[in-house]
């Protein structure tokens, strides 16, 4: 019987984490009909998300959720302070740091991150294929977020982000808001996210959209102790 009830247990569980994958990738899909700005913005942080294949929008656990839904935030109980970095086989790297404050009296919780996403030095080439000499590419973005427990069973977040790419002597600008939800029932955790909402953003003569994404998702814990 144990046994039985244990694989059970695994069949429900990998049940909701495909349904996380599904919805979130199918909402991604549907909101994009461009090829984004600020792609790097889509990147998944933290190695447990990583782990899930970012299906993260209602699991949460760490500072690193506040790139996934802010509200899942009132998890945290103590202040906490979060690093991630990431080295890809090429030159290129992602850095990412976040801090979180409780604000126990009014249930809620005020979070900052700094993300970079470097591209190191790249070799320049003329139209006619000869060497220009090294420029850097780099994408960098700063995030405030806020969650609010609303009541027992509801919390709700958002964030304001602040994003900037250069490439050489040439920078583009751009900024976006997160909104987010998360419902508890039945000893489940029902979670909706909307984010990088914001307008085209413009790099020279070409203007590209936010990396808008929605994403739904569920998680329980089927643990006993």
């Amino acid at each position: 019987f144990d046994n039985r009830h244990h694989r059970e247990e695994n069949y429900m569980y990998k049940k909701v984490l495909t349904w996380t994958l599904t919805i979130g990738f199918a909402g991604a899909g549907f909101l994009r009909a461009e090829a984004p700005a600020f792609s790097f913005l889509q990147f998944g942080v933290g190695a447990h998300s990583q782990a899930l294949g970012k299906a993260y929008t209602a699991k949460g656990g760490d500072a690193g959720v506040m790139s996934y839904n802010p509200s899942l935030l009132t998890q945290s109980g103590s202040p906490e302070i979060y690093f991630y970095h990431t080295q890809y086989i090429s030159k290129f790297r992602y850095n990412y740091g976040a801090y979180v404050q409780p604000l126990t009296r009014w249930k809620s919780v005020l979070g900052l991150s700094l993300g970079e996403y470097s591209k190191g030095s790249i070799d320049g080439r003329d139209k006619d294929g000869n060497p220009t000499g090294a420029f850097s590419a780099a994408d960098r973005i700063i995030t405030l977020a806020y969650a609010q427990k609303v009541s027992d069973t509801f919390s709700a977040g958002g964030a304001l982000k602040a994003v900037r790419s250069e490439i050489g002597s040439y920078s583009s600008n751009g900024a976006a808001i997160d909104l987010s939800g998360t419902y508890n029932v039945l000893q489940t955790k029902v979670a909706a996210a909307l984010l990088n909402i914001g307008p085209k953003v413009k790099y020279e003569d070409k203007t590209s959209p936010m990396p808008m994404t929605l994403a739904l998702g569920a998680a329980r814990n089927l643990h006993r102790s």
